[in-house]
């Protein structure tokens, strides 16, 4: 029952919609209806055990200290004084998507169970990268990209997404498992598409994260790829400080005024206290930093700076170390230097660098369908069960 209702999510979650209405919300709730189904059936029939990573338990924990010291937002609904009712959203969510991580992690799982979800996932990314093409060419019945100008083509490729910056990270956690599969086409048509969005993000993403993934393969390949890698990130930094053009082509979409004014306002008095240590409130900048700023998005567009605003610097801290803690149960320099890397959890842990480098430039970890496939990828690498 719980993998049956892990897969119909996988399924389900990224083409959840509501007629006339913003994509985002119908894929949310499904993403939390069918983490919380799943979990509670795990509950009645003791699947939960013993969850190898402490950081996210101490983090959703954390959460509710961070919002008993956070300033009071006083907020009267039907005349009933109601305290930062944002802040119970945003928790409950961690805690839902907290219960759904450690019901994978202990799921026992067969070779055949892993690949059936697996491909599951090639699939969904590939049938949404089919219609994105489709797209491309001005062919679509059910969604219209409404925040983008109908005259840049590629602003019309989201297929049921949304929008071409939530499709390229999608497409990109997926396009590392495509590999492992050896579904090459897919992987190939996939990546077309997601270059075709025009997401420097999800791109450039996609780009580091195969990197990382095809350096596992070997000791020659780790350093082949480590060069690679520097030259890269060392040409583009040289480029755009020594040519505009490059500087042009690098657009931030006002991210970085965002990010500049969040860390400005996080270190700002409000009755003669600064809040930088603990944050503002969970889920505290979708609803308080755009009044102040009249900023045209209610995200920072990064996950990490957005956290920061809402957790303040010690939430930030769990957050990575919980990141951290994934990519120490599952890398190994000396397993690769000695070509005994797993290519499954090499795989895995690719899709899951994909997201963390999207978090840094969207709002990927806001979004229904790709937390839920993050999740899912992340109980796969804390299961001891995994292929070869």
């Amino acid at each position: 029952m719980i993998k049956w209702l892990l897969n119909l999510g996988l399924i389900v979650v990224p083409i959840a919609f509501l007629p006339n209405m913003d994509t985002r919300e119908p894929k949310m709730a499904a993403a939390l209806m069918v983490a919380l189904a799943l979990s509670l059936v795990a509950i009645y029939k003791g699947k939960i055990g013993q969850f190898n990573n402490r950081w996210p338990c101490v983090l959703v924990l954390y959460m509710l200290i961070s919002a008993y010291l956070s300033p009071k937002v006083l907020i009267n609904i039907a005349n009933i004084p109601v305290l930062n009712p944002w802040m119970w959203e945003a928790i409950l969510t961690a805690v839902i998507f907290l219960l759904m991580l450690a019901t994978v992690a202990n799921m026992r799982l067969t070779n055949r169970d892993i690949k059936i979800t697996l491909n599951i996932i090639v699939w969904v990314g590939f049938i949404l990268s089919i219609y994105g093409f489709i797209q491309a060419f001005g062919i679509d019945q059910f969604y219209v990209c409404s925040d983008h100008s109908p005259f840049l083509r590629s602003n019309r490729i989201a297929a049921t997404l949304g929008s071409p910056s939530v499709l390229a990270p999608f497409l990109g956690i997926i396009i590392p498992i495509s590999i492992y599969l050896k579904k090459y086409l897919k992987a190939i048509f996939m990546a077309v598409v997601v270059f075709m969005t025009n997401s420097q993000v999800g791109y450039g993403a996609m780009v580091i994260s195969l990197l990382f993934l095809f350096s596992t393969y070997s000791r020659r390949h780790l350093i082949l790829f480590g060069l690679i890698t520097i030259l890269l990130v060392s040409g583009m930094a040289v480029g755009s400080i020594k040519s505009k053009r490059i500087r042009n082509f690098i657009g931030d979409g006002n991210r970085f005024d965002i990010w500049s004014q969040s860390l400005k306002e996080l270190n700002t008095d409000i009755g003669g206290k600064s809040y930088p240590i603990t944050g503002r409130s969970p889920g505290s900048f979708r609803f308080l930093f755009h009044l102040k700023h009249d900023a045209a998005t209610h995200q920072a567009h990064n996950d990490y700076v957005e956290f920061l605003y809402n957790c303040g610097i010690i939430g930030l801290g769990l957050l990575l170390l919980s990141i951290f803690k994934v990519f120490k149960l599952n890398f190994s320099f000396k397993d690769i230097w000695h070509n005994k890397a797993n290519r499954y959890r090499m795989a895995l842990l690719s899709s899951f660098l994909c997201a963390c480098l999207c978090a840094g430039g969207v709002f990927v970890w806001q979004l229904g369908a790709t937390i839920y496939y993050t999740i899912t990828i992340l109980g796969l690498l804390h299961n001891k069960g995994g292929l070869a």
